[in-house]
């Protein structure tokens, strides 16, 4: 019995320690990076996967590149009113981001060898930490990716370190837990706005956020989703429809997530009246607005004046022409 156990013992451990040595080389590359290769987004993707032979290395090579060469913009994080949101090249340039910038540097650097892969907004939440609000807008972006036709989540920003105790510095420190992570445990502490991004085929409720239970056990919902089916929907939309479609996904999953879908109304009506310049075109984007309008005013949220003005300018605009046309 005794011995059976040894063997079991050595198996995990030689299994764990071959999973750990499986990017070691990958990682060792990228760790090596030439200080003077620049900010050049394709210079530097091109270099960090050069001894990848597939696309999870190159996966790989690109997580801990970004991981370890970005750091958390703790002064943004303090400063929200100031939050703007950077371009790839100005992340590679100031080596800062905050989570949106990192997930869009993952985009942007698995395109330039061919990978897919997606920004994924949503809701971060600790098991076991008492909710002081009601979670109605997401707090957190992160990435799937997708690996031999099978989409995978990853996190960079919470690879890459930590903010310290007195909430000012940011604490660089590569964590790979969060690489890849199965979705059944991701889905523990990363809840997507939008559930076909969750990964699994009984999604998650959004009331597991409930800031009136104490209980964060997580609840799942009984009926099949096809997850795989919804996805490849939704990326045969055009981009406009895309967003669109999301906000729906993200406002149904979470009926007090009104910005989303009030900023994604608001974008598609704009849309609409670009490129369809006839009266069902105009009258469908005036109702698109007028239900962006009624969403700003419910949920009065800290962009719903500028929403608000924007439809208000828009629908005079759309009136203007009808009323020429008539």
């Amino acid at each position: 019995m005794k011995v059976k156990l040894l063997f079991f013992v050595l198996f995990v451990v030689s299994f764990a320690a071959k999973a750990q040595n499986q990017f070691e080389s990958i990682d060792e590359h990228v760790y090596n990076t030439p200080e003077n290769i620049g900010t050049n987004l394709v210079a530097i993707t091109k270099y960090v996967c050069q001894p990848a032979q597939n696309d999870l290395g190159r996966v790989r090579a690109i997580f801990t590149w970004i991981s370890n060469n970005i750091d958390y913009d703790v002064a943004q994080l303090r400063n929200p009113a100031k939050l703007t949101r950077q371009t790839v090249a100005q992340t590679l340039g100031s080596k800062r981001a905050i989570c949106q910038g990192y997930a869009e540097l993952f985009v942007a650097m698995c395109a330039v060898v061919g990978i897919k892969s997606e920004v994924v907004a949503g809701y971060s939440v600790p098991l076991g930490v008492a909710l002081k609000k009601a979670y109605f807008n997401s707090n957190h972006a992160w990435n799937v990716v997708k690996i031999d036709g099978e989409w995978q989540p990853l996190d960079v920003t919470w690879a890459s370190g930590y903010i310290d105790n007195s909430g000012k510095e940011f604490e660089g420190l590569f964590n790979d837990k969060h690489f890849l992570t199965p979705p059944s445990q991701f889905i523990n502490t990363h809840i997507p706005e939008d559930p076909q991004w969750q990964l699994l085929n009984q999604t998650v409720s959004i009331h597991f956020i409930n800031p009136k239970t104490t209980n964060k056990q997580l609840i799942y919902n009984k009926n099949f989703f096809n997850y795989g089916d919804s996805i490849a929907f939704w990326q045969a939309l055009p981009s406009y429809e895309q967003a669109l479609k999301s906000a729906i996904n993200a406002h149904n999953f979470n009926p007090g997530n009104n910005e989303k879908l009030a900023i994604a109304y608001y974008n598609y009506s704009i849309h609409l009246i670009k490129v369809q310049v006839n009266t069902n075109a105009y009258y469908a984007a005036r109702t698109l607005l007028e239900r962006a309008i009624e969403l700003s005013e419910k949920d009065n949220f800290e962009q719903a004046k500028g929403v608000i003005d924007d439809c208000d300018v828009a629908i005079d605009y759309i009136n203007e022409k009808l009323n020429k046309w008539q």
